[in-house]
């Protein structure tokens, strides 16, 4: 994967240098964040074993909105998942949710 070698490079390099620590968790995050299929399948092949990349979630806030008569949102909210607070509001056609963390 040598497009992505400049990512190992700073993983390596964070290793050597305590102060650069923080660089190296960001190098690790940016890897599995900027991973394609094509990159997924060269580790299957590696490894010999199926390989699962699930994507990180930077966002701080999450903005979810939807008619007032829809009565299955339970669908729409089971996918909001590590946002502590919320706020809620509403006009006369629709209901506008944020969570942030």
């Amino acid at each position: 994967m040598p497009d992505l070698s400049h990512l190992f490079d700073q993983w390596h390099l964070s290793h050597r240098l305590a102060a650069l620590r923080s660089m190296g968790t960001k190098a690790k995050l940016d890897l599995i964040n900027t991973m394609s299929n094509d990159h997924i399948r060269i580790l299957e092949e590696y490894f010999q074993d199926s390989v699962i990349v699930d994507k990180l979630n930077y966002d701080i806030v999450k903005n979810v909105s939807f008619p007032v008569g829809l009565d299955r949102i339970s669908g729409l909210l089971s996918n909001v998942e590590g946002f502590a607070n919320l706020a809620i509001s509403r006009n006369a056609s629709h209901v506008y949710i944020s969570f942030w963390r």
